[in-house]
């Protein structure tokens, strides 16, 4: 599966250079959970993987099912860093509406937009707290 994603994103970034867009792209990977650490998918032999040194995995609470990191390549508009600050995973639809210069159409969405703390990291994130298990009794 690696093998593959590499091979793709080489494709996808090629097209940009080739296009004379890559300079103008933003490219941003990001995932929802973390992995399952045994069987998965459900009900097959499956695989797992490794969330260390997180604990828990997919489905569940703690930090291995939902902590996870994410990658954002912008040569315009980003210098290259690593960032520890809280972002969640529903502040990526307002975040990229914002690099497109538009605005959510609805006020009352979860997200925050993060794009300005992305690009100046003297900033602090306008993410103060995370909500975890508001669906479980």
């Amino acid at each position: 599966m690696v093998t593959a994603m590499d091979d793709a994103i080489g494709n996808v970034t090629a097209a940009l250079k080739l296009s004379n867009l890559y300079d103008n792209s933003v490219i941003v990977f990001f995932s929802d959970n973390g992995g399952p650490i045994q069987g998965w998918p459900p009900l097959q032999k499956g695989y797992g993987a490794n969330n260390w040194p997180l604990r828990g995995s997919k489905l569940t609470m703690w930090e291995g099912g939902t902590r996870t990191v994410a990658f954002v390549h912008a040569p315009q508009y980003l210098s290259p860093r690593i960032s520890t600050t809280w972002m969640h995973v529903t502040d990526w639809f307002p975040t990229i509406l914002s690099i497109a210069g538009l605005s959510p159409t609805r006020p009352d969405l979860d997200g925050l937009d993060q794009w300005a703390q992305l690009q100046d990291t003297s900033l602090d994130s306008p993410r103060k707290e995370m909500i975890y298990n508001i669906f479980y009794p």
